[in-house]
């Protein structure tokens, strides 16, 4: 604990202030330290959960996304299927008015 006060302060010679203040200094910085550290130990606690858990969904994200890319590069490509599928549903004797266009 500091056992400094405004009043010991005070009464201290002017040469020995300079001295005194560093204690003073000290004092009061651990007590900030003291009340501030467990919040920012929480916080950064905290931080570092959110952290992982945005790593780990990300993770999952890319491992599902993978998953499905691989799925779909192994399929066949279905543009032929297609085409072959309007060329037999054309038949010019009753669509002769409608032009055969393939995209």
């Amino acid at each position: 604990m500091c056992s400094y006060s405004g009043i010991d302060f005070k009464k201290i010679p002017d040469e020995e202030k300079v001295n005194e203040f560093k204690g003073l200094l000290k004092c009061a910085f651990s007590s900030v330290f003291r009340v501030w550290c467990p919040l920012i130990l929480c916080s950064v606690i905290a931080y570092q959960t959110e952290i992982d858990s945005l790593t780990k969904r990300s993770k999952t994200a890319e491992s599902a996304f993978l998953s499905l890319y691989k799925v779909l590069a192994e399929a066949p490509d279905p543009y032929p299927l297609l085409e072959a599928a309007i060329v037999s549903c054309y038949t010019p004797t009753h669509h002769a008015s409608l032009p055969l266009r393939i995209f």
